[in-house]
């Protein structure tokens, strides 16, 4: 990962440490334990210094912490974190189902986890709701839709153009 000039490496997690630090409200995760939380202490001091040095913000640091989570579970941000609240708020069933299936937190990466997550998900929903609870999870927060209308520019010539075919 780029930060202010240079390279920071986020070593890699199991999926059991993942779910430690993502478990819970999705509001009250604590993203400064995954970035710099996660990093070694040299890219940990050069991120502090770059804070510092104004060449990051504070948004800045959580939008890179975001990153980091779509990366390490191979999703986007905001698909990672409703699954896990979903998971965790009907453990009882979905949690139990991938226990008694054999998976290991600690033997796994997130993706794979959220692979095994999601297939146990939509394994116990019925089939006329998949559609709806895929969109659901998947739809992503107002935040990180591109206006459309923002790069749509056309001159007149374009335009006339366009309405003639």
């Amino acid at each position: 990962m780029f930060v202010a000039g240079h390279w920071v490496t986020v070593p890699a997690q199991d999926a059991a440490t993942w779910l430690e630090l993502l478990m819970g409200e999705p509001e009250e995760v604590n993203l400064e334990l995954i970035f710099p939380g996660l990093l070694d202490e040299a890219d940990t001091d050069l991120v502090e210094d770059a804070l510092f040095a104004e060449e990051l913000d504070l948004p800045g640091l959580q939008r890179l912490a975001l990153d980091v989570v779509a990366e390490a579970a191979g999703r986007p941000w905001w698909l990672t974190f409703r699954l896990l609240y979903l998971i965790q708020t009907h453990w009882s069933l979905l949690g139990a189902r991938m226990l008694m299936s054999g998976v290991q937190a600690e033997q796994m990466s997130l993706s794979g986890w959220l692979d095994i997550a999601w297939v146990t998900v939509f394994d116990n929903v019925a089939n006329d709701k998949w559609v709806s609870l895929a969109a659901t999870l998947e739809t992503p927060p107002v935040s990180e839709v591109e206006n459309p209308m923002a790069t749509m520019e056309m001159s007149v010539d374009d335009f006339t153009a366009f309405m003639r075919g």
